[in-house]
């Protein structure tokens, strides 16, 4: 975990151990879990994915809320892309059980049951494997014919069926699931702007240029400044800090937000700058997406966005 991750962690636990009411230590454990989540997709989605670190902070999360079923839906993935399908059964089955407060999304609930069949599928060929190993040990032909009808009828679908990739396609509120092939081929239209994420790397894509590379936080805060909410430079940081779990400073801000004009020469185009004032009366810059433009987000099946567009 992060320095700033650490700090919001060690502030929390010793809330948790000074004393406070039951209500609140419901509360702070709470506060923690989220605190968990977040940090692991932030290691899973860095420029440089560390999946061993989101699996063991999403273990911690679920230390502390056993039932959790983000927490387990996350976990599940991260066993899933390892191979460790049993495991990964174990916790999607979990999530989507989830508890009297807390459940997944439709979508996650989908692509949870999508994984599990994914996961019996695997498991099953693990089997048959075994079979095809000990059919020469059988010395009946009855037995060698039985064999091999169980096994046709095992393998219900084609194989390669079961071996494709997930993704999401959120727009204009509503998001849906999507196969690869739409995925890669997925083109912008005019006025269309498309964020695209996926273990290849994070695009900016439009009509006015060719696919443009982003690091993590240049892409989340285009993400964050396409929610078609006024964003200030204060209103990013709190916006930033919080959906990646760790603490992006006002400067680190100022910086960034010129760096990623200059990589996109479409921004002013894209998004438009409004002169404003702060509370004190300051002036200062706000941003909000063109009504000329719409935002599409195409992502990986368990990419977590928060206030998704």
């Amino acid at each position: 975990m992060e320095s700033g991750g650490y700090m919001e962690e060690s502030m929390l636990r010793r809330r948790l151990q000074e004393g406070a009411s039951r209500e609140e230590k419901i509360q702070i454990k709470k506060s923690l879990v989220s605190l968990y989540i977040r940090q692991a997709e932030y290691f899973k989605l860095s420029d440089q994915p560390d999946f061993k670190t989101a699996k063991k902070i999403l273990e911690k999360a679920i230390r502390l809320a056993p039932q959790n079923p983000l927490a387990h839906y996350r976990l599940g993935y991260i066993h899933y892309r390892d191979e460790a399908y049993a495991t990964a059964s174990h916790h999607f089955n979990i999530a989507l059980d989830g508890t009297t407060t807390e459940s997944l999304s439709e979508v996650q609930m989908t692509l949870a049951h999508m994984f599990l069949v994914n996961c019996g599928i695997h498991i099953a060929r693990e089997s048959l494997r075994e079979v095809e190993g000990l059919e020469d040990m059988l010395d009946s032909g009855d037995e060698k014919e039985k064999i091999h009808r169980y096994r046709a009828e095992l393998l219900v679908q084609e194989e390669q069926a079961f071996d494709r990739l997930y993704y999401r396609k959120i727009q204009s509120g509503e998001e849906k699931i999507i196969n690869e092939t739409a995925f890669q081929d997925y083109a912008p239209s005019q006025g269309e702007m498309v964020l695209k994420s996926s273990e290849e790397g994070k695009y900016v894509l439009s009509h006015l240029s060719k696919p443009i590379e982003l690091n993590m936080n240049h892409f989340y805060l285009l993400f964050l400044l396409s929610t078609r909410t006024r964003s200030t430079y204060q209103s990013l940081q709190a916006q930033l800090t919080e959906l990646i779990g760790e603490e992006v400073s006002y400067d680190n801000l100022r910086q960034s937000l010129p760096r990623l004009k200059k990589k996109l020469p479409a921004f002013d185009t894209i998004f438009n700058t409004i002169p404003t004032t702060d509370q004190e009366g300051s002036r200062i810059n706000a941003f909000e997406l063109s009504d000329e433009w719409t935002v599409t987000i195409l992502c990986r099946a368990d990419d977590f966005l928060k206030n998704e567009v």
